[in-house]
């Protein structure tokens, strides 16, 4: 069986998974704006407007499911920490 070494969680981690929305708002809006200005000149449509809106939220989204798994990879890692030193 193969023994893990375990590092503490950087203060961008322990911010990540404690604050996952606010992670994706704030990384995500500066993507969101590059978008945005990015496909400003050919924005001519409703749908156009949706297209980009969607992109964004899926930017948003990308982020906040990555500061979801940094908190479960933070609670099973805890878990493990504390069987680990029972045993």
């Amino acid at each position: 069986m193969r023994t893990r070494s375990y590092r503490h969680a950087t203060p961008v981690q322990r911010f990540a998974a404690r604050h996952p929305v606010l992670l994706a708002v704030y990384t995500g809006t500066p993507i969101g704006l590059v978008v945005v200005l990015a496909a400003w000149p050919r924005v001519r449509t409703a749908a156009d407007v949706a297209f980009v809106l969607a992109n964004c939220a899926l930017v948003y989204c990308v982020f906040a499911l990555v500061a979801y798994g940094e908190r479960a990879r933070q609670r099973l890692l805890g878990r493990d920490r504390r069987t680990a030193k029972r045993g």
